[in-house]
């Protein structure tokens, strides 16, 4: 992880350096863009644990994030920065390698393997394929932006750091299983305890509508005293971007 920061860091160090001769070209020539106030972003992801327990070990591929953001940028002058606040929504999943789900017992969520639970515990002849938990938030991106051109900030190369705030709103286990030849999914509407805030770090970097991304976040997957069984983990994801408009 590490290793991938210091890589986002790097790379446009060296590329701004290089473009400084381009200053003047940008300032006569620049690409026509669509007239339209800020940018609409679809992103895809991976999730990752921290700090958690073995038994609770994810498959990156069925621990995805998707979030979509309305981001405006607001240019701080003539200058090659930028600071680009935004708004949208956010779903995390997190897919168990375990058979293991989660269940609400007096308030408390207790993690459970899936023989545990009220649904499961009479069920015969049964295959778990997929279990996860699944957590929606509405977000508030943050981010400070640096490009390579002064004049034309939507098709240059640029670094962006900075993070975003969120609020869950809903929250859900998924199980997906096979009963005699049939395959099913059993979903647990309830919010298991997650964090009804969550914050973090962000860092990207790109050039025009593209762009990859990494996220930690800095506050704990669950709250502070309503788990039991567990660690509370952290959760870091890294992914792409497409920017509309």
């Amino acid at each position: 992880m590490k290793r991938i920061i210091t890589l986002l860091l790097l790379i446009p160090v060296f590329y701004i350096a290089n473009a400084q001769e381009d200053d003047q070209k940008d300032q006569i020539r620049t690409t026509p863009s669509p007239d339209f106030p800020g940018s609409l972003v679809f992103e895809y992801g991976l999730n990752y644990l921290t700090n958690n327990d073995h038994v609770m070990r994810t498959n990156p591929w069925q621990s995805a994030t998707y979030n979509i953001y309305y981001f405006y940028p607001i240019k701080l002058g003539e200058s090659r920065f930028a600071f680009n606040p935004g708004l949208g929504v956010g779903t995390e999943k997190f897919g168990f390698e375990e058979d293991i789900s989660f269940q609400d017992v007096n308030k408390i969520t207790e993690l459970k393997t899936i023989p545990e639970l009220p649904r499961f515990d009479t069920l015969t002849f049964s295959t778990v394929k997929e279990t996860q938990l699944i957590a929606n938030y509405i977000d508030m991106p943050l981010e400070f932006r640096i490009h390579s051109r002064k004049s034309d900030h939507k098709r240059s190369f640029y670094l962006s750091l900075g993070g975003k705030i969120g609020v869950n709103f809903d929250g859900k286990t998924k199980i997906r299983y096979s009963e005699l030849g049939s395959h099913k999914v059993y979903k647990d509407n309830y919010h298991f305890n997650i964090n009804s805030f969550r914050y973090g770090a962000v860092a990207r970097v790109g050039v025009g509508p593209f762009n990859a991304w990494i996220h930690y976040s800095g506050s704990k997957l669950f709250r502070g005293n309503k788990y039991s069984g567990f660690q509370n983990p952290n959760v870091w994801s890294w992914g792409i971007s497409l920017a509309t408009f």
